[in-house]
């Protein structure tokens, strides 16, 4: 400043030095060390997120409050979370921390023992459950019970019923609580895909649009809890978790996510199989997924729709250029073809389909399901990279020979028959340097006049190697696309669609016919039909069980062993189990056989408890499966 700063006389501040100028001591803080506990939130970036951990926190904070009776303000609460690796998600955090430098203790009483901490989520869950607002049907809270630990801005994030659902799910499982070294290694995976399914029932509540009613109700389907939809003039019924595999025509055993069967038995109107994947757990498993979905599509009794989390976000929250548009017109030979083929072939109503992300695609087929219109239109897409001149057929015939070694027995009419002359074909690899996915097609000159769908053969290959899949970014993006090839291309009757990886795995017979392809990876029995092995695993295992083993039978765990035992190297029986799943190296164990359990867990085995076995057997299985991949 100019000068010294002259105060008047009756000025307080005249002199600096005295204590009666000091109002507030300010102190700064680098670091400070103190208490503080990590929580690992069971929730991602998708569906409801937000109210689920505004609610929580909230609930938090009353159960703390009741733990301690009386003010716990010096007990901070923070987020904090850290990216999910190969995929969009993220991991949320909550961390509670004591404000005060070293601690008072109060933290640090709750960790001694499981039960302290577990009491503060029972004695929230009590008030809320016995809240007056419970009998007040427009109200999901309030000042007596959550709203009172929520600022104003976050009170539409603050759910009652939000946070019962949570703390009832902790409650339920307070007496499995297991010690793990850190949390930054639990695995969110099944977490992942419970809340894509979530989702991806919201996704289909917000369809509703003014020129096409939508409705979406709650209903048992085939004995199980699932939903009606009304979509247009068209009605499904909606199966959560399906089984899928030999009963319905199928040569290879999946469980399909959503199983949509129309209401009424209209002919050409086939059910639909839709498969919901996160990223993070299919990057691992690609070709095994696209086996089992050539296998539904090739039945010809049923569709089948792959969904990823972006498809079915986008619908929600616009999530941008997630998947490489391989059916745009600027990457293909032929796009200056493609509005007179789709009018020649009346389909000019589809046009802009190929610019629209697959959860697009599924809505507007569920409202008009006119699998024919679709043919034609996958035809047109197909047609798009072929060369119409033989001559300029790009190695035409080299790659057909390449694929009829790599691929016998399941390849089409266009690439079996016909010679140079009577075929026209094209390629196309993206992206050129690195080739992650190769596109070839194969069509016969006498099926363009129909168009006949059974002449051409679109063959798509996706090079999933893990050393392909890190070597640059963009991996993902590219999976989105192909699975959105093969959404379109399946009603080819002739389409072939493998990985890289896959094929290098499993040796395809010359002689197993249109289904090699989908030739199980897992052990298979050996004699005897395999209804057979099923029912004599019935007649063994305990009734009560029979379902779990069932829905694991057709999800492609064939070696179950009811009456499991472990033996040591010298052939004494060490532990025992009431199922056994040996190339999943997992059991299912009554809970009170804490000794077979732990010998089980010493010898890497993983084990389910009987309870949950009867009680959960899709998420078990889904369990299973993923530590198995893993």
């Amino acid at each position: 400043r100019r000068g010294e700063l002259k105060h008047a006389p009756a000025c307080s501040a005249r002199r600096p030095e005295s204590q009666e100028n000091i109002t507030k001591c300010v102190y700064l803080y680098r670091e400070f060390s103190s208490e503080a506990i990590m929580i690992l939130l069971p929730v991602t970036d998708f569906w409801e997120s937000e109210k689920k951990v505004h609610s929580f926190i909230a609930a938090l904070q009353l159960g703390l409050r009741e733990r301690f009776k009386g003010s716990v303000d010096h007990l901070q609460v923070t987020l904090h979370d850290e990216p999910v690796p190969e995929s969009g998600l993220r991991k949320k955090y909550l961390v509670i921390y004591d404000r005060i430098p070293g601690g008072t203790g109060y933290l640090k009483d709750l960790m001694r023992a499981e039960r302290p901490i577990v009491e503060i989520f029972e004695k929230a869950l009590e008030i809320l459950k016995s809240c007056s607002c419970n009998n007040e049907l427009h109200k999901d809270g309030c000042y007596r019970c959550l709203y009172a630990y929520r600022g104003s801005h976050y009170l539409d994030q603050t759910s009652r019923d939000c946070a019962i659902r949570l703390l009832s799910s902790i409650a339920e499982r307070a007496d499995r609580l297991e010690e793990v070294e850190n949390l930054s290694g639990i695995s969110i995976n099944s977490l992942i895909e419970s809340e894509l399914e979530a989702a991806f029932i919201e996704a289909l509540h917000g369809l509703d649009r003014a020129e096409s009613r939508v409705l979406l109700e709650k209903q048992v389907v085939n004995g199980k809890p699932g939903y009606r939809l009304k979509a247009g003039r068209q009605s499904w019924y909606i199966e959560p978790q399906a089984s899928l595999g030999e009963t319905e025509g199928i040569s290879m055993n999946s469980v399909a996510d959503f199983l949509f069967i129309p209401a009424r038995q209209t002919h050409g109107i086939l059910p639909i199989a839709v498969f919901t994947d996160g990223y993070a757990y299919h990057h691992n498993r690609i070709g095994h997924d696209m086996a089992q979905r050539m296998a539904i599509a090739r039945s010809g009794r049923y569709l089948t729709w792959s969904l990823t989390w972006k498809d079915v976000k986008n619908s929600l929250e616009s999530q941008g250029d997630y998947f490489e548009n391989f059916l745009s017109m600027s990457r293909r030979k032929n796009g200056s073809k493609y509005h007179g083929l789709l009018e020649g072939y009346g389909i000019k109503h589809l046009e802009a389909m190929n610019r629209k992300d697959s959860f697009s695609w599924l809505a507007s087929f569920l409202e008009a399901p006119d699998a024919a219109s679709w043919k034609r239109l996958a035809f047109v897409m197909a047609l798009m990279n072929a060369d119409f001149v033989p001559e300029g057929c790009h190695r035409g015939k080299d790659i057909r020979e390449e694929l009829l070694a790599m691929l016998p027995g399941i390849i089409a009419e266009p690439l079996e028959q016909g010679g140079s002359n009577e075929i026209f074909c094209g390629s196309y690899r993206f992206p050129e340097e690195s080739s992650w996915l190769s596109h070839h097609v194969f069509v016969l000159k006498s099926a363009l006049k129909g168009p006949d769908t059974k002449g051409i053969a679109p063959v798509v290959i996706l090079d999933d190697r893990k050393e392909k899949r890190v070597e640059a970014t963009g991996f993902e993006a590219v999976w989105n696309g192909y699975l959105r090839l093969f959404n379109l291309f399946q009603f080819l009757p002739g389409s072939v669609f493998s990985t890289t990886a896959w094929l290098d795995g499993h040796s395809v017979s010359s002689t197993s016919g249109p289904e090699a392809l989908a030739a199980h990876h897992t052990k298979q029995p050996e004699e005897g039909p395999s209804a057979a092995i099923l029912d004599e695993l019935m007649e063994l295992a305990d009734r009560k069980i029979h379902d779990f083993i069932s829905r694991a039978w057709n999800a492609g765990i064939i070696d179950m062993e009811p009456g499991f035992e472990l033996a040591d190297e010298s052939g004494k029986v060490v532990a025992e189990s009431e199922l056994g799943m040996e190339e999943m190296k997992a059991v299912v164990l009554m809970e009170d056989d804490t000794e077979s359990g732990e010998i089980l867990a010493s010898h890497g085995w993983k084990t389910i408890s009987f309870e949950h076995a009867v009680s959960q057997p899709d998420k078990m299985i889904r369990k299973i499966l993923q530590e198995h991949s893993e």
